[in-house]
């Protein structure tokens, strides 16, 4: 465990915590004992969504990158979204766009979609998934025909398919 997070690492802290001074006490040192892509003094936010405490939203420094994932509490569903530095974006212009998509996330314009994977998709996965979980935009979520999702996820609430499976 460090002691120290490195500087990458203190300026996602610093703009996570200007939006959500709240999450605090979710940064968590992160390294490479943890991620073999994280550089060690890496920070890894893990925060419980407010509507479903099996939801956590994570935000993690892995590297260059800053991952954000979100769980939907059930095994090896989550939704995740990279951001990945250009070669002419600054860290800070990547923790910018970090802190936009998680307000986003936060206000509900953007959500997590639960989309039920067709039968062949399921015959040929071998990892056994029935569904994926994709971010979208709340527009996107609207326009879905009710039998293609399984549910959608906001920050503050969660509305489940009532057709049941497709």
């Amino acid at each position: 465990m460090v002691t120290e997070f490195n500087g990458p690492a203190q300026e996602l802290i610093r703009g996570v915590l200007a939006d959500h001074p709240q999450w605090r006490g979710y940064a968590q040192a992160y390294g490479p004992t943890d991620d073999a892509d994280a550089e060690e003094g890496s920070v890894r936010f893990v925060v419980p969504s407010p509507c479903d405490p099996t939801h956590r939203l994570e935000l993690a420094l892995r590297g260059s990158t800053i991952e954000v994932a979100y769980d939907c509490g059930i095994a090896g569903i989550r939704a995740e979204q990279q951001f990945i530095p250009s070669a002419t974006a600054t860290p800070g212009d990547l923790v910018t766009a970090v802190r936009q998509f998680v307000r986003d996330l936060c206000s509900g314009e953007v959500v997590v979609v639960r989309e039920r994977l067709g039968v062949v998709a399921r015959s040929i996965r071998r990892d056994g998934a029935e569904e994926l979980a994709w971010f979208r935009s709340r527009e996107e979520a609207e326009a879905l025909k009710p039998g293609r999702y399984s549910a959608i996820h906001s920050w503050s609430a969660t509305r489940d398919n009532a057709d049941g499976p497709a």
